[in-house]
């Protein structure tokens, strides 16, 4: 993350974009994570989250983060199903049981 951010802040996007995917691929369970490439990736972002998602069907995060991209852009029937989704996948967000 903090490659990522200090690559973006001395002008080198492509190289920022370049770390922010790979630390989402690598850890897609981290949260700050997301929201930098959400930032970079643009409408990229939807392949990216699409292709993490799959590694782990009990992992909600690239569905909440993909849900948060179509809010984003006002698509807020896609946003919706997203987002439940995601909450008929851990409903506490691993804090608790159902």
């Amino acid at each position: 993350m903090t490659a990522a951010r200090s690559l973006l802040a001395v002008g080198r996007k492509d190289d920022a974009r370049w770390a922010a995917v790979a630390m989402v691929q690598k850890w897609p369970d981290f949260d700050p994570g997301w929201r930098l490439p959400l930032e970079l990736t643009g409408d990229g972002f939807v392949p990216l989250a699409a292709g993490v998602l799959p590694r782990d069907r009990f992992e909600e995060r690239p569905l909440i983060w993909l849900a948060k991209f179509h809010l984003d852009r006002g698509d807020l029937e896609k946003g919706e199903q997203l987002a439940r989704q995601a909450i008929a996948i851990d409903p506490s967000d691993g804090e608790q049981g159902r």
